[in-house]
């Protein structure tokens, strides 16, 4: 549930790719020095004496696109050219036209900045030179157009090229969670839109336009998020799952459990050994039925129990874990080895001192599950021997795969430095998302299912208390 926005920089690239020679060294980001693709910086390399007999030509491209969509916080490349110096003497870049189109309002997004790219990797790297800024809002109009002029022309020397890459910086807040799943692409029209020059004689560029970039699609996160919990009064209780991605979430290989009795050697984490058992009366582990679905940009409610959720709210939960009612759907138990509609234990519930609340993946074949969203709420010291938050370091599991090789899974988050999201009597008792990039969670080398470590996310400041609003990011 998202309530207060941290600062965010959504870039969507333009990457200007360009093919062969050395780049020659290239200034500070700070500095104000051009950056030339000549070694002597001149822009008449076939020049000899006072005689030039240089012919100058330049060529442009478009490059496949290999990434077509775009984190809010992250740079990714939009449109692909490759600009080179054909002839046999130098030109100078100075600047070019870029057009906006695609279904987001490019008015909701920020600063435009180009930057050298040194290394030629598309990815803007530290100590990589601005080359141009538009502020921001860089559109001041929906599907409008810019000039964008560089603060020193650039040299390209005859036979050398250049990479530049375009970053559109975004504005989460400003309809941060509207612009979800909306696109946004990026244009050359015509070869009149790049400002190069030979000698102060303008050149028409040769290429097949407009050069425009396939559809970027915008998201918030590369995987599915717990959003809000409710947990108390019993009646109260629920689940929010909010889709920060682009994309619709096939949810039939994903549980929910807020099992945290480790004592009894069956915990959520092996469940591809066999054990399905939550635990104890009062916990519970479930899975989504098939065909289960989340849209891009969608909030689901999932209910401790579906007459009592329905009975509160006035609304129907979109699952139950027991009791549905309405248009709610039952959520699968293990029986046995299976899972079936069946319902929880009638005691189960979510402990209101504290506890884990995990979302997570499993194939059904794989030695290990993973983690999708995990929220631990409540005071750890409160809550004794049970009710406790995870740390998978170090622990093997072998599962259904044809081979009997245990799988580790990676360390995480010693259970000290794990966050605890506070909670508060009602009306305030809902525990909300304020973060959906999860603030300085780790997002390399962890059990989660986009390799994020669930367990590193401070949930004290990605979380906050309310009153709550079932369905309603």
């Amino acid at each position: 549930m998202l309530r207060l926005w941290t600062a965010l920089s959504l870039s969507l690239l333009v990457l200007v790719s360009l093919s062969g020679c050395d780049t020659g060294s290239r200034a500070d980001p700070n500095a104000a020095a051009a950056v030339t693709s000549s070694t002597t910086g001149g822009t008449t390399s076939g020049s000899t004496g006072n005689t030039n007999t240089a012919t100058p030509a330049v060529d442009l491209t478009q490059v496949a696109l290999t990434n077509n969509s775009a984190k809010m916080d992250a740079d990714v490349a939009a449109l692909v050219i490759n600009v080179a110096s054909t002839g046999t003497a130098g030109v100078q870049f100075a600047g070019f036209t870029v057009t906006a189109s695609g279904t987001v309002d490019e008015t909701e997004l920020g600063a435009l900045n180009v930057y050298g790219d040194d290394n030629k990797n598309g990815v803007i790297d530290q100590g990589e030179p601005i080359m141009a800024t538009v502020a921001g809002p860089a559109f001041n109009m929906n599907d409008g157009m810019i000039q964008v002029t560089l603060a020193n022309p650039i040299t390209i020397a005859a036979g050398a090229d250049l990479q530049l890459i375009v970053a559109l910086e975004g504005n989460p807040t400003v309809n941060g969670i509207g612009k979800i799943g909306e696109t946004v692409e990026l244009s050359i029209t015509a070869a009149i839109d790049l400002d190069v020059t030979s000698g102060g004689q303008s050149l028409t560029p040769n290429g097949a336009f407009p050069m425009t970039s396939q559809p970027t699609t915008l998201f918030l996160n590369d995987h599915l998020l717990i959003s809000e919990l409710v947990y108390t009064p019993t009646a109260a209780e629920y689940i929010e799952i909010f889709n920060p991605t682009g994309q619709t979430v096939d949810l039939s290989n994903y549980y929910l459990t807020d099992q945290s009795d480790s004592t009894l050697n069956n915990t959520y984490y092996k469940l591809p050994a066999g054990t399905f058992d939550s635990g104890n009366t009062a916990d519970f582990i479930v899975r989504f039925p098939p065909n289960a679905r989340i849209a891009s940009g969608e909030t689901i409610t999932v209910a401790i129990s579906g007459v009592d959720f329905q009975t509160t709210y006035n609304t129907a939960a979109t699952y139950s874990c027991k009791d549905a009612a309405g248009s709610s759907i039952d959520m699968l138990v293990p029986v046995g080895t299976s899972w079936a509609v069946g319902g929880i234990a009638p005691f189960a519930t979510l402990f209101d001192s504290g506890e884990s609340v995990v979302l997570f993946f499993w194939d059904g074949q794989t030695d290990l599950v993973q983690d999708v969203d995990y929220v631990f709420f409540g005071s750890a010291a409160s809550v004794g021997s049970y009710n406790l938050q995870w740390d998978k370091t170090g622990v093997s599991v072998d599962g259904p795969d044809a081979d009997t090789t245990p799988s580790q899974y990676l360390p995480e988050t010693p259970i000290a430095q794990q966050g605890e999201a506070q909670t508060a009597p009602a009306p305030n008792n809902a525990i909300q998302r304020t973060s959906y990039v999860e603030g300085t969670e780790t997002q390399n080398a962890g059990n989660g299912i986009t390799g994020h470590d669930e367990t590193s996310e401070d949930v004290g400041m990605t979380f906050t208390t309310g009153v709550p609003t079932p369905g309603q990011p």
